[in-house]
């Protein structure tokens, strides 16, 4: 379009617009309040990432796997680890049996630090806007985006974390902290006789009764 001698672009508005700003901003406010809570901690997002990925991976993270773990690039993972190494939240070592091999292990200081973020309500109190159901939806949802992202970047990841899947992340005992006792959200024919520990088990998580939509 043309006016007095100056062209001026013409903006169009169509869903995918909105909805990726609607992604960015939510990410970056949400990101925000969880940023401040870590902060008490001496702690940032991507040092809790990182945290939470060597303690889940139990004495067998290295750069490598992180850096798969977390899509980010080995540079920004190597980068990161030096930081916080020199930080005092990690530790780096040599693997006993393969020596070109670094391990990563979190130090008695990154273990507190995290421990005490983990007590933190932001992200709790965030998600109460969304019922379980709503939230398992936004799981699935999520999941779709980032492998279609993935694709158009040529990345390819044998295991996934956190996976695609919800149910699998909820029978995971590092996913859950200790929770093993949780039965699967989506049923098969041959757990018709488990439906009792099905039910006690979604209680457990505030579910209480089967999301429709994995039924």
């Amino acid at each position: 379009m043309i006016k007095n001698g100056i062209r001026k672009a013409r903006v169009y508005s169509v869903l995918r617009d909105g909805l990726w700003h609607m992604m960015v901003t939510t990410n970056h406010v949400v990101g925000k309040a969880r940023g401040k809570e870590l902060r008490r901690y001496g702690l940032t997002k991507n040092d809790s990432l990182v945290l939470f990925a060597v303690l889940r991976l139990k004495g067998l993270a290295t750069p490598a796997s992180l850096s798969r773990e977390t899509l980010w690039e080995p540079h920004t993972v190597s980068e990161l680890l030096t930081s916080m190494e020199t930080r005092g939240l990690i530790k780096k070592r040599r693997d006993l049996k393969r020596r070109n091999v670094i391990r990563v292990d979190a130090s008695e200081k990154g273990l507190e630090a995290y421990r005490g973020s983990s007590r933190g309500k932001s992200t709790q109190d965030t998600l109460s806007a969304l019922t379980k159901e709503e939230q398992l939806q936004l799981w699935t949802l999520l999941a779709k985006v980032r492998e279609r992202a993935m694709q158009n970047l040529g990345l390819k990841t044998p295991v996934l974390f956190p996976p695609s899947d919800p149910d699998e992340f909820l029978r995971r005992k590092s996913g859950l902290a200790g929770r093993s006792d949780v039965a699967p959200l989506r049923p098969s024919s041959s757990e018709a006789g488990q439906k009792p520990r099905r039910t006690r088990a979604l209680k457990r998580l505030g579910i209480d009764k089967e999301p429709s939509h994995l039924l």
